[in-house]
């Protein structure tokens, strides 16, 4: 229940600043271009197969406005900074997971575009889609564990 009045107290005061996303994202840029690098390094190390590599950067740089990651600083606020590199970590495998089930959105509607690019499932076909759908969400959590943040691996399982 703290964790609601605490969500509750961020987002009065976000209205009462009146910060438009745009606003609010800026100023969490530095802290996004981190959450971005740990996207990437959660990506790199078991892409053996150039072309699923691809896909999958294509993927995660297509992200739209990392909404979740902002929600994530500002319900964080002024966080600790010895968690801070998890924190970040943690927000990077939110998104990794949202784009997972992006990816299975567009299967199940037969979208043929994700933020004005082809959908994965239109430019590789659904087995390609649903392949990389589950090895984002592997590659989320296993990313977690191998950082060593196992309260926010065992959160988001």
């Amino acid at each position: 229940m703290q964790d609601v009045y605490v969500w509750c107290l961020r987002v009065r005061e976000w209205n009462e600043n009146i910060m438009s996303f745009g606003q609010l994202a800026a100023e969490f840029a530095p802290d996004l271009a981190k959450v971005s690098a740990h996207m990437s390094r959660a990506l790199e190390p078991h892409i053996a197969h150039d072309r699923f590599a691809t896909i999958l950067r294509e993927s995660v740089g297509n992200t739209g406005k990392m909404l979740r990651p902002v929600l994530m600083l500002l319900v964080a606020g002024d966080y600790d900074e010895t968690c801070r590199d998890e924190l970040l970590a943690t927000a990077a495998a939110y998104e990794l997971g949202h784009t997972a089930s992006l990816i299975l959105d567009d299967v199940i509607d037969g979208a043929s575009l994700r933020r004005g690019a082809a959908s994965v499932q239109r430019s590789y076909g659904v087995p390609v889609a649903l392949c990389s759908s589950d090895y984002l969400l592997m590659a989320a959590q296993g990313y977690l564990l191998q950082e060593g943040y196992y309260r926010s691996a065992a959160e988001i399982a």
